[in-house]
């Protein structure tokens, strides 16, 4: 009867066994052990994350409202955050995967991190200048700002690269207003 798997003819089976016991002595310590516990900002990162997702889904329901359709191919997650490849409104190229590298709402939170370490604290003012071309984390910095209680002045670019909020009838600005309707954010770009 033939072997179903190939090893190497050249190393022994006690070479192959320790090895597996070093891999799994490895991935069973790794999974063992809590390097970090929770922080003080895991309340804010979580309800950061929270809300980056409900705004996702926002834009999803409304962009499927709209009659839009959503194409899983551009945009796997099907968020309705993934543009087209050029539009009338589209500023300049833009690699399709950057974009759907950004439709994560834990970037709220990684935002939430950034600020604090910035020394931001509740009520500050903070300028923001938005992009169409990255409307995932646009939502994602509105989730954070949200969390941390602060007070943006926001200037929104009404043009996007490709894959970006670059349908001239749904905009990063209709995004924003989309979220702004729901209460899902509490300001809008000035």
């Amino acid at each position: 009867m033939k072997s179903i798997y190939w090893r190497p003819q050249k190393v022994s089976r006690k070479t192959l066994v320790m090895i597996s016991l070093v891999a799994i002595s490895a991935w069973a310590l790794v999974h063992g052990m809590h390097l970090l516990g929770p922080t003080e900002q895991g309340p804010q990162k979580l309800q950061a994350a929270r809300l980056a997702a409900k705004s996702f889904q926002a834009i999803q329901e409304a962009r499927l409202q709209r009659g839009d359709t959503i194409h899983r191919v551009l945009d796997p997650t099907g968020s309705g955050l993934m543009g087209a490849a050029m539009t009338l409104v589209t500023s300049r190229p833009a690699e399709l995967a950057d974009k759907q590298t950004t439709v994560n709402p834990n970037f709220a939170a990684a935002i939430v991190e950034m600020l604090l370490d910035a020394g931001v604290e509740p009520g500050d003012t903070v300028a923001v200048g938005w992009t169409g071309s990255l409307p995932a984390l646009n939502i994602a910095l509105c989730a954070a700002m949200e969390s941390l209680e602060l007070c943006p002045i926001a200037v929104a670019s009404v043009t996007s690269s490709q894959y970006g909020a670059n349908r001239a009838d749904f905009l990063w600005l209709d995004m924003e207003r989309v979220l702004v309707d729901q209460q899902l954010i509490s300001f809008c770009s000035q």
